[in-house]
C-alpha cells in the first residue's frame, strides 16, 4: 500500500510540474518544455527557470490525478488551488472556518459541504499568493465576501483587502485563483474553468 501511494504522490508532483511548464510556456512563448525548469525559492515556492536564465513565479497545486499550474509576470502575485471534492474531510475543514465563513456559506445556493471545500480552496490559493503557505492560522485568510458570477465566485478577504479570490466549482473539483484585485483576467475565465472541471 505504501508503494501505491508513493508512486501515487510521485505521479501527482510530476503533473503539477509538467503543468507549471506549460502555463509558463503560454505565458513567454517557448514551445520546448525541456528549456524550462522548476525549481523552489528560498520559501519552497515553485520558480520556473526558462532556458536564458530567466526566472518566472508561477503557483502548482495538484489533487489526486489532477494538477492546475498558473504563470504570471513578476510585477504580480497569485495562487491557485485545485481539490477534489470526494478526497477532503469536510468536518476537518469545517473546523478551519471562522463564524463569520460558517454563516457566509450556509447563504450560498450550493450544499453547505461544497460551499465549505469552495471556501477552502479560496484561502489556500491566497495562502499561497502571499507566500505564507499553510504556516499561518487559517483565520488569518478569513473570507469576509461573497459574489456571485454566471459561471464563478469572487471572494474578498477581511485581512488580504489587496486580493480576491475567483472560485469555480464543479461535480467533482473545485478549484480558486488568488490575484491582485487591481488585475483584469479574461472575461471567459469562468466558462474555460467550468469547461476544463467538466472532462474530470
Amino acid at each position: 500500500m505504501n508503494g501505491l501511494q508513493y508512486e501515487a504522490r510521485i505521479r501527482s508532483y510530476l503533473l503539477g510540474r509538467y503543468a507549471a511548464k506549460t502555463a509558463a510556456s503560454q505565458l513567454i512563448g517557448e514551445q520546448d518544455l525541456r528549456q524550462l525548469q522548476v525549481k523552489n525559492g528560498i520559501f519552497q515556492q515553485p520558480l520556473l527557470v526558462s532556458g536564458d536564465g530567466h526566472r518566472h513565479p508561477v503557483s502548482i497545486s495538484h489533487s489526486g490525478d489532477v494538477s492546475a499550474a498558473v504563470a504570471f509576470p513578476a510585477e504580480l502575485q497569485m495562487g491557485i488551488d485545485v481539490e477534489a471534492l470526494d478526497e477532503v474531510n469536510v468536518a476537518a475543514v469545517e473546523t478551519q472556518m471562522t463564524e463569520r465563513e460558517k454563516v457566509t456559506v450556509s447563504k450560498l445556493p450550493i450544499s453547505y459541504e461544497k460551499g465549505l471545500m469552495m471556501l477552502w480552496t479560496a484561502k489556500e490559493s491566497l495562502s499561497k499568493a502571499v507566500k505564507t503557505g499553510l504556516t499561518m492560522p487559517f483565520s488569518i485568510y478569513e473570507i469576509n465576501q461573497i459574489e456571485l458570477r454566471p459561471t464563478y465566485m469572487v471572494s474578498t478577504h477581511t485581512y488580504f483587502t489587496q486580493y480576491v479570490t475567483l472560485s469555480v466549482l464543479g461535480h467533482r473539483y473545485a478549484v480558486s485563483l488568488t490575484i491582485p484585485k487591481l488585475a483584469r483576467l479574461p472575461e471567459a475565465f469562468g466558462q474555460e474553468c467550468q469547461a476544463f472541471l467538466a472532462k474530470l
